[in-house]
């Protein structure tokens, strides 16, 4: 069976809102065990759906394109599900879409935990705008679901941090058919965690002016250089280095080979704000599964962290506080020369 992760992702590439939705709209189509929880999860939030018919994913009209459809046996649209990771409202949201519904449907907003509230005064701005105050509803079972009325019509707000864990914990996967439901909604899962950690927070004021961030980060990426040259020249051709990348998006990185196994030895920006372990690492994407095996049994000696949503490995190189750099350079070059003999099976 293809995995539903790469057929979406084949489909739209890194338009993630377009992939989780999609997604969805499969998911709640194709399995009734993922339905049946995703309409107790809207219930919860304070709207009772119909009796659904199909969902439809970007279906167009004439008030711009709703990400999901939801159509009743009476083929109206009764739900719209509106998925937002970071990108801001259209000019449509959400006041048109409202004309899209029959009375009494409703909109949900599906966003990080983090932009519930900021959406939501949002929403009451532009609805309060346009003569269509939000009346709030109360007695909501899920915390931090924020929901109200506009007139004829219900708007929610909930997050995906809430929405995937309770389509996991309620599925049932008894039967053959619907098991396949609980890798999807896990596929899903990892779609949005990337996406939701695409954000770019507001920027400190107090950072963005002091020269001594800028310097650290500068330093880092010189001691990546002279710590892989330094353990390129210290481990007898177990560590060798092939080539500089110029990397991007926070990376820099030299390639290497360790016995057998192709890695990279880099400055990552991502993985240290993800795991606060260390700005340098070792980091592995091929034979991860053999990886695995070997690296787990030195514990003791290695701190391999596994990250499945990209399907890699990393090994911190801790770098030596309040040292001088001989001495910084020095212990990295002994962190890397443990994982050199441990993969090549000379084990110090």
């Amino acid at each position: 069976m293809q995995s539903f992760l790469s057929y979406v992702a084949e489909q739209y590439g890194h338009k993630k809102e377009d992939v989780a939705t999609d997604a969805l709209a499969y998911l709640l189509n194709r399995y009734e065990s993922a339905r049946t929880p995703f309409v107790r999860f809207i219930a919860e939030c304070g709207y009772r759906l119909p009796r659904i018919n199909t969902f439809q994913s970007r279906k167009g009209g004439p008030n711009g394109i709703p990400d999901l459809w939801i159509i009743d046996e009476t083929d109206s649209c009764c739900a719209i599900v509106e998925n937002k990771f970071w990108a801001p409202l259209t000019g449509n949201q959400p006041v048109e879409y409202f004309n899209y519904l029959q009375d009494g449907g409703l909109i949900l907003f599906v966003v990080p935990d983090t932009r519930i509230a900021r959406l939501w005064s949002e929403l009451k701005k532009l609805c309060a705008n346009a003569d269509r105050p939000i009346e709030p509803l109360q007695g909501n079972i899920l915390l931090k679901v924020l929901s109200g009325k506009s007139k004829s019509h219900h708007l929610c707000v909930a997050s995906w941090e809430q929405l995937i864990p309770y389509l996991q914990d309620r599925i049932d996967n008894t039967e053959a058919h619907e098991s396949e439901a609980v890798v999807f909604i896990e596929q899903l899962r990892r779609i949005c965690k990337v996406a939701i950690q695409e954000e770019i927070r507001p920027l400190d004021a107090a950072i963005l002016t002091d020269k001594r961030v800028g310097k650290q980060v500068y330093d880092y990426t010189r001691l990546l250089t002279k710590i892989a040259k330094a353990a390129d020249a210290a481990t007898s051709g177990y560590f060798r280095l092939i080539q500089k990348d110029c990397g991007g998006n926070g990376w820099l990185g030299y390639k290497c080979e360790i016995g057998e196994y192709s890695a990279w030895i880099v400055f990552d920006a991502r993985v240290w704000s993800s795991y606060a372990k260390s700005p340098i690492c070792i980091t592995f994407d091929n034979n991860i599964g053999r990886l695995k095996d070997i690296l787990h049994t030195h514990k003791e000696k290695l701190d391999v962290i596994d990250d499945e949503e990209y399907a890699m490995l990393y090994i911190p190189i801790i770098l030596t506080p309040n040292e001088a750099e001989d001495v910084v350079i020095s212990n990295a070059t002994s962190q890397i020369q443990t994982v050199a003999h441990i993969l090549n099976g000379i084990y110090p």
